[in-house]
């Protein structure tokens, strides 16, 4: 028998999926450098194509928007989990996310997100090793309870396959419903025929729950996550490869002196009377003219430094409103400038970093909490809601910074542990120096010439 909610539900989603995708396919597109550019391309511009300075612009990608969302994306790493009150970083919650090579992925996870506004984990239960991946918001969207972002109440995941066949899952808290379509080639094409789906299976969900968890960025209250695209940057970047078109058609036809002859006819080929081309004339070094009144006369160059002024100008604007630091865009910027000044100008994108942390993070919990529930339902941290993501530091320091500032926080009595998380050790290198320390301190006491085995009030290891 067809499941009527799954089915209601693939007709209510499929449609909400690609009308989403409409708009994020204009920052995916602007990430990968395919700006349109005959969007802002004016009629006189028009008439370059075909010629070397028209394939010269229809390639033009002066592409400043990777480094918007890779600028925050690259300082975001996960290094491990904590849950409850333990000082230690949880083992087993590691082990599930090195399983399923999880360092990449959420790397690719974090990086989709900041992009397009949203991406998604998916957890699915697979014995002692739950699955855990990484899903694109072309192919996967959820519906929420109304009033209630917290409560999902179902997803959807629609893919091609190589044949072109198309496959919607519909994930429901207790069952997930397979269904197949004859499709496009495009995943977030939708059939023109919307009774076409046919169920599949239908599978039971073990984790009670929707198991895709929402990875937001940027997200607000009434609706989801916000790409760092969206806005202003898109729009300046058009602006800015705008500019520097002007500056090379400026510097194709007005960035070298003109000159031009006054008085005589266009020169001819002796041999077959015929005007000499311009291409023959730009070979040679000098003309003789047959004429009294020949006179010659030279135009300047025209001067191209306002246009480049003026890129500059909309690179600042782009770096103020995506708050990055300027020496991003201009390297120079930061030739002579001291550390803590250097400190001053990361502030900005080190802050807009860290306000990521806290809905990817809960992204990031929720996803382990949902592992350990598919391999023990009354595992305890399986329900944990005081779960904590390890986070690398934000900030980047130079080592000699890092070193100084835990030597000055241990003559305050700050614990050893506390100052190796301090400069940026991850809980696995922690582990090891712990180790290796204890293994010092008892080579040293076993070496110890004056210690006496016999004795019974020796300290033991």
């Amino acid at each position: 028998m067809a499941d009527s909610s799954a089915a209601m539900w693939l007709a209510t989603l499929e449609p909400r999926l690609h009308g989403r995708w409409a708009e994020m396919s204009v920052f995916d597109a602007a990430y990968d450098g395919n700006h349109h550019f005959s969007r802002w391309l004016s009629s006189v511009q028009r008439a370059f194509t075909g010629t070397v300075l028209g394939n010269l612009l229809n390639g033009l990608t002066d592409n400043y928007m990777p480094l918007v969302v890779d600028s925050a994306a690259e300082r975001l790493r996960v290094q491990g989990f904590r849950f409850g009150s333990a000082e230690d970083a949880d083992a087993d919650a590691w082990s599930i996310w090195q399983a399923n090579g999880l360092d990449g992925a959420s790397n690719m996870l974090h990086t989709e997100a900041i992009k397009l506004g949203e991406a998604y984990w998916m957890v699915t239960p697979n014995g002692d090793e739950p699955i855990i991946t990484c899903e694109h918001p072309s192919q996967v969207i959820v519906a929420y309870a109304p009033g209630n972002r917290r409560i999902r109440l179902a997803a959807l995941k629609k893919w091609c396959e190589d044949d072109g066949t198309l496959r919607a899952n519909v994930y429901l808290p207790d069952r997930v419903v397979k269904f197949h379509a004859d499709g496009d080639a495009y995943t977030p094409v939708q059939p023109p025929n919307k009774d076409k789906w046919v169920e599949d299976s239908v599978e039971g969900n073990p984790l009670g729950v929707v198991p895709i968890v929402p990875m937001p960025n940027n997200p607000s209250m009434l609706k989801g996550g916000r790409s760092d695209l969206a806005g202003g940057p898109v729009s300046l970047q058009d602006m800015i490869e705008k500019t520097v078109a002007d500056l090379l058609i400026g510097s194709e036809y007005h960035g070298l002196p003109q000159r031009v002859m006054l008085g005589v006819e266009a020169p001819r080929d002796p041999d077959t009377g015929r005007v000499v081309n311009d291409a023959d004339m730009n070979k040679s070094r000098l003309w003789y003219f047959n004429s009294k009144d020949a006179k010659a006369h030279e135009f300047s160059q025209a001067d191209l430094k306002g246009l480049r002024e003026a890129a500059d100008g909309f690179i600042g604007d782009l770096a103020a409103q995506t708050r990055i630091p300027i020496y991003y865009f201009r390297p120079a910027a930061i030739s002579n400038i001291s550390a803590e000044a250097l400190i001053g100008l990361d502030a900005g994108l080190v802050s807009k970093t860290n306000d990521k942390k806290a809905p990817f993070g809960e992204g990031h919990e929720e996803a382990m909490r949902l592992a350990f529930k598919s391999i023990d339902e009354n595992d305890p941290r399986a329900q944990a809601t005081d779960a904590e993501t390890i986070w690398a530091d934000t900030e980047s320091r130079s080592q000699a910074q890092t070193v100084d500032a835990a030597v000055k926080l241990a003559t305050i009595g700050v614990p050893q542990e506390a100052l190796w998380e301090r400069i940026g050790a991850s809980p696995q290198e922690i582990d090891r120096w712990k180790a290796l320390q204890a293994e010092e301190s008892f080579l040293g006491l076993t070496a110890d010439p004056n210690m006496d085995p016999n004795a019974t009030d020796n300290p033991q290891p």
